[in-house]
């Protein structure tokens, strides 16, 4: 495939694909990590990352990660990300987190299993909360 690079905010590279005409966002790449679970609301969205690492007795330790963000129109009117968020958004920063640790808590088991086994998942699910 052939890609032509675009940016795309301050998050890096949109690439299109010269052979549909689609445009690929920067994690639609091969390569690219993508995030277990995402959780949205308006602007605001929380994600689940799962990491590995080697653990102190010499194993892999397979653990989650979360990050937050606001997606918003700049002066230009191009998509800009930021982890600052302003008073009205703490309510739904409040929400998503929320969803994330119910998340994180009832998968709890699962994910102890995955550290036993040192699976890693490759895959992500996005669920937009709608106040």
């Amino acid at each position: 495939m052939q890609y032509e690079k675009q940016t795309y905010g301050n998050t890096g590279v949109v690439n299109r694909d010269y052979a549909n005409g689609a445009v690929l966002h920067p994690s639609a790449l091969p390569g690219r990590k993508l995030p277990e679970k995402k959780f949205r609301a308006g602007g605001i969205s929380i994600s689940i990352w799962q990491n590995s690492g080697i653990a102190k007795a010499g194993g892999v330790s397979v653990y989650r990660t979360v990050s937050m963000e606001r997606s918003y129109r700049d002066k230009n009117g191009v998509w800009q990300k930021t982890n600052s968020f302003r008073i009205n958004d703490l309510p739904k920063a409040a929400l998503l987190l929320t969803k994330a640790y119910e998340y994180l808590v009832l998968n709890q088991n699962i994910y102890e299993a995955d550290s036993q086994t040192n699976v890693v998942k490759d895959c992500v699910v996005e669920e937009e909360i709608v106040m």
